[in-house]
């Protein structure tokens, strides 16, 4: 069976795309990992955060309960969840994978 030239050039052109898309996924997935200390914010009913030493805010969406506690020093790995919005606004909104208390 033969190709014909003029789906070689839209084939190319798709798996061009595709290995654009999947460079992009993997950047989206890193893990970050971070020290900060646990803070509440008393805004739109009352918020959790992460700040970081680093000089960024994270505003952790499954932050345990065990870590809730204002003034807490912890250490944690997570990912960016640009997908997701609050209505807190209070930093980076990230996924945690895993949480300890720093020491």
């Amino acid at each position: 069976m033969r190709i014909s030239w003029s789906v070689r050039p839209m084939a190319v052109l798709c798996f061009i795309v595709c290995l654009g898309c999947c460079s992009c996924l993997d950047e989206d997935d890193k893990v970050l990992t971070a020290e900060g200390t646990v803070q509440y914010v008393d805004v739109e009913g009352g918020c959790w955060r992460i700040v970081g030493y680093d000089g960024v805010n994270y505003e952790p969406v499954n932050l345990p309960d065990e870590f809730k506690k204002d003034g807490l020093a912890v250490r944690f790995s997570a990912k960016r969840r640009e997908d997701l919005v609050s209505q807190c606004m209070v930093g980076q909104i990230v996924e945690l994978l895993g949480i300890r208390r720093a020491s």
